[in-house]
């Protein structure tokens, strides 16, 4: 049985329609159903059939109605009499309002993920289920409060599922469906920000700005007011620019859903959300491997549709201590003067590479990552990462290798996720060495991971390497700084206090400590809290100390540990893959 209200409201079983030809009877399966599953009153069943105005017989009208749809209906079980009221015993899934609810909420929650796939698909089943206006036909005060609630319900939808698909540009196909959305909702101020900025972004600056005149001149007309900030501000932004925005460098990658991010997403979300009038910074830094190009993507993804210029992805080479690179990208500078754009620099190695990327009168956003925490930039907001907890790096590991292998072998799954320390590369590492190995259990990668001399061999999948990305933070590294990563490495030491480097150094403690935070400046070690008041303490990553014993012994081949780097990456302009 299946009941439908967003439309004429509607019942079929196996289907076939039901004939309700009554008003009467439609508008009290059409409460129950708003309410699916719950008790309804026979009071709010008598507002919901009558109003303000009911008859004096209405209580004994609604068994009435009542008792005649249980016999439409074929199934008396279905309308189950529970006081104050009727209950319509009915699982959510099987009405429409309830489906469309459910997959908004699923939309939107992909939309602050930044999974933009996943939020239009989810909105569009959503706006899937209407069929006209909601509760069609029906007049009751209580009921048309419903409807217009509904209403506004979907346009809202509508609205969120445009901005999801002009964050994945798709211009061209939205144009004429934003046309008749605008002239369908004339006062709508988002939808004709929508089609102002479609318009523009295809090369139609000129319809663009008739677009505006037009909503000014039927806000004035009607309502006796100005467009608001947003549509003013865009309308200016139109007027100001060249005929088209200026290219987007590169695209993003197909979006892969981040786990245990939630919390850093929204936090810059908020920040970059809204385009600035003045330069917003916002800094992403942690570990190698640790996801912080992957975290700067899918916000990037999300919040592109608001910058008319678009986006400019720019990563950055690993900085070579004999030729550093003052500027990305020849005439950066240039293309981004007087822009209102988001740009993403990824792999920064110090603020001096911002700085030579953005030009006096860029306008835009700029969102960085890099290990270091760049405390010499001026940030509206800063974004540490931490490796994953177990629940979020299992779930980065089933992504990889597949859910139903990780629902089976539990167990295993949790060994994996601890062996890779939470780190989202080396989870993504193992994930492909099983995904590469479908009939394989998982029990036997958690072996192979457990003997941590050969982990990280296994630690190395699809042009991912845990080893080579950890190796190129000790690249520039003091005598003193690599020294101390040996000691502490061969100490076994998980975390420790500046004391206990001293004394594995042989050295004062405050010394010891200086040099501790030189390795926390490059990402080594982690802060972790102080056992004692006014105390400190550093926490030693156990993939960091397998390569630290590594280096120290000489890699596989027998060349020296000092010759094992990682090989710097030239500067590239392009779609990147996670960190």
């Amino acid at each position: 049985m299946e009941v439908r209200v967003l439309g004429p409201v509607e019942v079929t079983l196996a289907g076939r329609p039901v004939s309700l030809t009554a008003a009467k009877q439609r508008a009290l399966l059409a409460a129950c159903a708003l309410n699916v599953d719950r008790v309804v009153s026979t009071a709010r069943l008598v507002d919901a059939v009558w109003g303000e105005e009911p008859p004096s017989t209405a209580e004994a009208l609604v068994q009435t109605y009542v008792s005649a749809l249980r016999r439409k209906i074929g199934h008396p079980d279905r309308i189950v009499t529970q006081a104050p009221g009727y209950r319509l015993a009915l699982a959510a899934e099987h009405c429409d309002v309830h489906r469309f609810e459910a997959l908004l909420a699923q939309g939107r929650a992909a939309a602050v993920d930044g999974n933009d796939e996943a939020a239009a698909d989810r909105l569009r089943r959503a706006l899937e289920q209407w069929r006209g206006p909601a509760l069609d036909g029906l007049h009751s005060p209580y009921l048309r409060a419903y409807a217009i609630q509904l209403d506004e319900l979907r346009l809202s939808a509508l609205e969120e599922r445009i901005a999801a698909d002009l964050r994945l540009g798709r211009l061209h196909e939205l144009v004429g469906e934003l046309f008749q959305l605008v002239d369908a909702h004339p006062l709508r101020e988002q939808l004709r920000e929508h089609l102002i900025r479609t318009l523009w972004r295809v090369g139609r600056r000129a319809d663009a700005l008739a677009v505006f005149r037009k909503g000014r001149e039927a806000l004035r007309t009607e309502l006796g007011i100005e467009p608001g900030p947003a549509l003013q501000r865009l309308h200016r932004e139109v007027l100001a620019a060249d005929e088209t925005p200026a290219p987007t460098l590169a695209l993003s990658p197909a979006f892969r859903p981040l786990a245990g991010r939630d919390t850093e997403i929204r936090r810059l979300r908020r920040v970059l959300g809204a385009v600035p009038d003045e330069p917003v910074v916002a800094a992403i830094s942690g570990m190698a491997g640790v996801g912080k190009t992957a975290l700067a993507v899918a916000v990037a993804r999300a919040v592109v549709a608001g910058y008319p210029d678009g986006m400019h992805f720019v990563q950055l080479p690993d900085r070579d201590p004999l030729h550093p690179s003052s500027l990305p990208v020849p005439g950066l500078r240039e293309m981004l003067a007087d822009r209102r754009a988001l740009l993403v620099l990824d792999n920064v190695a110090d603020e001096e590479q911002v700085r030579a990327a953005l030009p006096p009168r860029f306008r835009g956003a700029v969102l960085v990552t890099g290990r270091r925490m760049l405390t010499g930039l001026d940030c509206h907001a800063r974004v540490d990462l931490d490796v994953l907890p177990s629940t979020a790096a299992v779930a980065v590991l089933a992504r990889v290798a597949g859910h139903a292998r990780v629902r089976a072998e539990p167990e295993a799954a949790a060994e994996i996720a601890l062996h890779c320390g939470g780190l989202p590369l080396a989870l993504r590492a193992a994930g492909g060495w099983l995904a590469a190995r479908r009939n394989w259990p998982l029990a036997a990668c958690a072996a192979r991971l457990r003997n941590g001399n050969g982990r990280l061999d296994w630690l190395a999948a699809g042009g991912l390497d845990v080893r080579t990305a950890l190796a190129s933070s000790f690249t520039g590294l003091g005598d003193a700084e690599r020294q101390a990563m040996t000691r502490l490495a061969a100490a076994g030491r998980h975390e420790f206090t500046p004391g206990v480097l001293a004394g594995l150094m042989g050295l004062p403690v405050a010394v010891a400590e200086r040099l501790a935070d030189r390795l926390l400046d490059a990402r080594l070690l982690d802060a972790a809290g102080g056992r004692t008041p006014g105390g400190v303490s550093y926490r030693l990553h156990g993939l960091v100390r397998l390569v630290a014993l590594e280096r120290a012994a000489g890699d596989r081949t027998g060349r020296p540990a000092d010759q094992v780097i990682a090989p710097p990456r030239s500067c590239q302009v392009h779609s990147p893959l996670a960190q």
